[in-house]
């Protein structure tokens, strides 16, 4: 890791005070779209990486109950003076206080600022954090993608490139269950009609080559920059 990475890191991200919890009509329907359903409403959620706290906003005001980490001191501090419960990245004082008592946890754009083997330490802990049943919602640069390459490659505090397979192999033995993987919930509202027909074509014209390489290859690879992926916790049944 380079000393003194994430300096400034707020800055570069141009996340703003003023603008910290609040989230727009377009973000809500993205994260409605990447829950796929799922309950929020007294649901236990922890994100990690939390940024400008976008997502905690939104499932808080959905009646969740939000916790989170961030490596970023002064943002952490703006989430504590907000109400929202901060725990250490490691998660260790999370464990320690609520084993087992988590519905859901959302890692938006942080695996790839991991290592491997950070992810499997990671992932034991979120194995201790999560109820059998509770789930991993994260979306990362998607490394089986040449569009992938721009969002992983565009910033220098990021440490693994990543593709679904290879999540679920670096948790091969685990109890983890990949219920989903794919692209990005793609949100078309708002904005002026010719942005919304533009990009409408742009997905359909994606999920043409998208088609067609897999059928040419016999692959099911997903061609967006980003991959967002649902992990079920499955853990051993004992006798």
């Amino acid at each position: 890791m380079i000393e003194g990475a994430y300096n400034d890191y707020a800055d570069w991200k141009k996340w703003s005070v003023g603008d910290f919890m609040r989230y727009s009509a377009y973000d809500a329907a993205y994260f409605s779209g990447e829950l796929r359903g799922l309950e929020l409403k007294g649901r236990r959620i922890i994100e990690l990486g939390f940024g400008n706290g976008k997502f905690l906003a939104y499932a808080r005001d959905r009646g969740a109950v939000v916790a989170g980490t961030e490596l970023l001191a002064d943002v952490a501090r703006q989430a504590m003076a907000a109400g929202v419960q901060v725990f250490q990245s490691d998660l260790s004082d999370a464990v320690a206080q609520s084993p087992g008592e988590f519905d859901l946890v959302v890692a938006f754009d942080v695996l790839e600022h991991l290592t491997y083997d950070e992810i499997r330490m990671l992932f034991a802990q979120l194995a201790r954090l999560l109820k059998p049943g509770g789930r991993v919602l994260a979306r990362y640069p998607n490394g089986c993608s040449p569009l992938g390459c721009v969002s992983q490659n565009g910033d220098h505090t990021h440490r693994s490139t990543l593709s679904a397979p290879l999540l679920m192999q670096l948790l091969l033995g685990r109890p983890w269950r990949m219920m989903f993987a794919g692209n990005p919930y793609r949100v078309n509202v708002g904005g002026n009609p010719i942005r919304r027909i533009a990009l409408g074509t742009r997905h359909v014209l994606r999920d043409i080559v998208q088609a067609g390489f897999n059928s040419i290859y016999g692959t099911k690879v997903t061609l967006d920059p980003n991959v967002v992926v649902l992990i079920e916790h499955r853990p051993c049944r004992t006798l």
